[in-house]
C-alpha cells in the first residue's frame, strides 16, 4: 500500500517544493526514524478500517507528544499537535487585499482594495488566500510536517484550508492543483507535503486533484531575489502532461506556504497556457509576511 502509492506518486507527479527562505532548510529539524514511523502507520491505517474506537488504543500503544506543547496529543487524526495548539493558532487578520491576501495596513478598506505590488504587477492567478501567518506555532507545524517526516499532521492542516476554502472561495471548482515537488526532492524527503494537503481537501470537497502537472526545472530559494530575478527563476519550470475537453474549467492551486508568490504565478502562467482556464484561485495554509516593496 504506502509503498505502492510511493511508486505511484513519483510516476506520476514530479514536484518540487514551493519557493521557502533559505532559513527554511537550515533550521528544519532532524528526519523522524523512517522504519518507526512506517511501522505506526501500518497500524493505524488497520486501525482506521475497523469498527473498534481504536483511537483510545492508539494513544496507549502510541502516545506522542505534542510537537507545540510537549504534552501528550489526542485526537481524531493521530496527528502530532493537541486540541488545545491547534486552537491557539490565529488566523490572518482583515483587511487583506483582494487579490493576493497580504494583509493590508490597518484603516478602513472596501472589499475592492487591492495592494500596491498586484497593482503595478498583476498576478497570473485571480485570488489568493491563505489561513494565517507563517509565524509561531503555524510556522513550527508546518516545518515538521514539511521536513520532520510527521504526515499525520496533514490531517488538521487540511481542516484549516477547509476552513479557509469555505470562508473565501464561493465559486466551485474542477480541479485541485498541488504545487508540485521536483522528482530529485520528492526522492529525498519521501513524500509530497502539498499533495497530502491537497488530498486532505479532496476528500472534504470532492474536487478532484489534477493529475499529469510536472516540476522540470529545480530552481533555487525565491527568498531574498528581486523581482525580475524571481520570474527567471521559475520561468519554464513547470508543465502539464494531461488533455481534457472542458470547455471551460476553474482551478485550485494549493500549498503549504505562500512566499514571493512566484513560484504559484508561473505554474498558473502554465495552466492558463494549457487549459481554456475560467478562475485560478490559490489556497495556502500560511503567508509569509513581509513589509515594503516585493512583498
Amino acid at each position: 500500500g504506502s509503498q505502492a502509492l510511493q511508486v505511484e506518486v513519483g510516476r506520476r507527479h514530479s514536484f518540487l517544493e514551493q519557493d521557502a527562505p533559505a532559513t527554511l532548510e537550515q533550521d528544519a529539524p532532524a528526519t523522524t526514524n523512517p522504519l518507526r514511523f512506517q511501522v505506526r502507520e501500518n497500524v493505524i491505517a488497520v486501525m482506521k478500517k475497523t469498527a473498534f474506537p481504536w483511537s483510545i488504543l492508539q494513544h496507549l500503544v502510541f502516545p506522542q507528544n505534542c510537537v507545540l506543547c510537549g504534552k501528550i496529543a489526542v485526537n481524531r487524526d493521530f496527528s502530532q499537535v493537541c486540541e488545545a495548539c491547534l486552537d491557539s493558532l490565529k488566523p490572518l487578520p482583515d483587511p487583506v487585499c483582494m487579490i493576493c491576501g497580504k494583509p493590508l495596513p490597518g484603516g478602513h478598506y472596501s472589499p475592492a482594495d487591492t495592494c500596491a505590488d498586484c497593482r503595478l504587477d498583476p498576478p497570473d492567478f485571480d485570488m489568493a488566500r491563505a489561513w494565517g501567518a507563517y509565524q509561531g506555532g503555524l510556522r513550527s507545524l508546518l516545518r515538521e510536517f514539511k521536513y520532520g517526516g510527521l504526515k499525520p499532521l496533514s490531517g488538521p492542516l487540511s481542516e484549516l484550508l477547509e476552513t479557509t476554502f469555505t470562508l473565501h472561495f464561493n465559486q466551485a471548482f474542477d480541479w485541485i492543483a498541488p504545487v508540485p515537488l521536483h522528482r530529485k526532492r520528492l526522492r529525498e524527503r519521501g513524500y509530497d507535503q502539498a499533495l497530502l494537503l491537497g488530498r486532505g481537501l479532496s476528500k472534504k470537497t470532492g474536487i478532484p486533484i489534477l493529475g499529469g502537472v510536472m516540476r522540470n526545472k529545480e530552481t533555487q530559494p525565491q527568498y531574498g531575489l528581486s523581482s525580475n530575478e524571481r520570474k527567471l527563476n521559475t520561468t519554464g519550470a513547470f508543465s502539464v502532461e494531461r488533455e481534457f475537453s472542458l470547455e471551460e474549467c476553474s482551478i485550485l492551486v494549493l500549498d503549504d506556504v505562500f512566499t514571493t508568490g512566484s513560484t504559484v504565478s508561473s505554474l498558473c502562467k502554465c495552466l492558463r497556457k494549457k487549459f481554456p482556464v475560467r478562475f485560478i484561485g490559490v489556497l495556502t495554509v500560511a503567508r509569509a509576511i513581509r513589509h515594503g516593496p516585493g512583498n
